[in-house]
């Protein structure tokens, strides 16, 4: 390595003395194949972002006609980037499915606390044990039941799984049902299929804001830039035509002095 590093010590890296150092391990490796009898040789040097996969592409062919063994092409970071790619998009799936899964348990809830709560409601008010004055108070107080007795029974359904999967969904539905009234819980739809759509337009909107922010902040960023540019030839003369005047009216007899020493210069 010394040897071939030889002459390029003050070389940055990814320069001549990384290409040299390609070329000796590579020239080595294709050496092997063809002692071995292979068909390919290739590296793994192309998986690293630092690495220049299109300099060691090239070095890869030269060596492969000298050596007569076909060199295997590769860029293994663009695989690493696609798959961290898919890795990002099923994640995202992921948590949408989570987040539709609680929305569907969410709104079930609230149409069974919804019918039970307007029950309740019709029989305190038609209850004549229940004073008027009473009545408002007691609904209060049997919103709050009902809505604790179903997180009860949701504590209950967790109690009796070992689905991490749905333990989350439906501590995550608790979340949503704890301290609420039954119309602060949200409704998302009937349907798996109305959840889902609702779910997936709000973050289509919620991404396609997002991107236009961006967009508005790149163009305020180049509209001031451009501005500034604009506005420069006017800003120099404006100073041009202002900064003499605004010397000779404030500090009059600093500009003789100067006109006087001007003539002085001329003059010799």
């Amino acid at each position: 390595f010394f040897a071939a590093a030889k002459g390029f010590e003050g070389e940055p890296e990814g320069g001549e003395r990384c290409l040299a150092c390609f070329r000796l391990r590579l020239s080595r490796t294709a050496r092997a194949a063809k002692e071995g009898h292979f068909d390919y040789f290739g590296t793994t040097l192309t998986i690293s972002p630092l690495k220049d996969a299109a300099a060691i592409n090239a070095i890869g062919e030269e060596l492969a006609k000298e050596y007569g063994v076909s060199w295997l092409y590769s860029d293994f970071k663009k695989r690493l980037e696609s798959a961290a790619e898919e890795k990002a998009i099923n994640l995202v799936k992921k948590d949408i499915a989570e987040e539709i899964a609680v929305k569907v348990e969410t709104s079930k809830a609230f149409n069974k606390l919804s019918e039970k709560f307007s029950k309740e409601v019709d029989r305190i008010l038609n209850d004549p044990s229940i004073r008027t004055a009473d009545k408002k108070p007691t609904i209060y107080k049997t919103e709050i039941d009902i809505v604790n007795s179903y997180i009860e029974n949701i504590k209950e359904q967790i109690s009796k799984t070992d689905d991490a999967k749905e333990i989350k969904k439906l501590n995550r539905v608790i979340e949503k049902l704890k301290d609420k009234k039954i119309n602060e819980i949200r409704y998302h739809g009937s349907t798996y299929d109305e959840v889902a759509r609702s779910v997936k337009v709000k973050r289509w909107l919620k991404a396609e804001i997002n991107r236009r922010e961006g967009v508005f902040k790149n163009f305020k960023k180049l509209s001031g830039l451009l501005f500034g540019l604009a506005i420069l030839p006017f800003t120099c003369g404006l100073l041009n035509w202002a900064y003499p005047r605004f010397m000779e009216k404030f500090f009059p007899k600093l500009c003789d002095a100067k006109a006087q020493a001007k003539k002085e210069q001329e003059g010799k």
